[in-house]
């Protein structure tokens, strides 16, 4: 995942039995770290750390197209 990437993810609604919400989208905006697995995602203005068990790749950036 890169800057520009769009990408869905779900959140925890329940951590004890893993129940999740549906699919929302977002955009990356700040560089993603395989060491860390958080994503930042900008959702509805706001940004929101997600684990990255939770986030998808929907679409690539512009920019991100050579891969």
């Amino acid at each position: 995942m890169r800057v520009g990437d769009m990408v869905r993810f779900r959140d925890v609604i329940n951590h004890r039995t893993q129940e999740l919400t549906d699919w929302k989208y977002g955009v990356i905006v700040k560089e993603y770290h395989t060491w860390e697995k958080v994503a930042t995602v900008l959702h509805e203005g706001e940004l929101r750390r997600i684990r990255a068990e939770y986030v998808q790749i929907h679409q690539r950036g512009h920019s991100n197209n050579d891969r």
